[in-house]
């Protein structure tokens, strides 16, 4: 958040230049920063939001033994974090929870298609996120 609260705090008194020479200025001082945060973001020291306290919710077994003794399908659709979707791979969390979704016989379902467009933030989808998403849940369960 630091480097995002440096851009606004860097972009604010521009907005009092002239709007050709903000834009000048905006290229030679902000463009640099905005590289910056995307080497950062896509870089290996930052792998995401971290979810796990080192084991994995037992919530995503209890579902599956509910479904089974129920006799309804359990789907698991995972999307990747905005972090992921810009690295194209999953973080070690990601993985590691793609492992034990395998190991209890959980076939995970992958979101394809999405763009940056589908995030709201690192990890939470946009309107346009949960629309996609509805309409691939829609073809999943057709």
């Amino acid at each position: 958040m630091r480097m995002i609260d440096a851009l606004f705090e860097a972009d604010a008194p521009l907005w009092k230049l002239p709007p050709v020479q903000r834009q000048q200025t905006r290229r030679q001082k902000l463009l640099p920063m905005v590289d910056a945060f995307f080497n950062w973001v896509r870089s290996t020291e930052y792998s995401g939001i971290d979810k796990f306290t080192g084991q994995i919710n037992p919530g995503w077994l209890q579902l599956r033994d509910i479904c089974l003794k129920a006799h309804v399908p359990y789907y698991v659709v995972l999307h990747k974090e905005k972090s992921e979707f810009l690295a194209d791979d999953f973080n070690p969390q990601g993985h590691q929870l793609i492992e034990y979704l395998h190991s209890i016989r959980v076939n995970p379902i992958f979101e394809t298609g999405f763009t940056i467009a589908n995030y709201r933030d690192d990890i939470h989808l946009s309107v346009k996120g949960h629309a996609d998403l509805a309409r691939l849940l829609e073809d999943i369960l057709r």
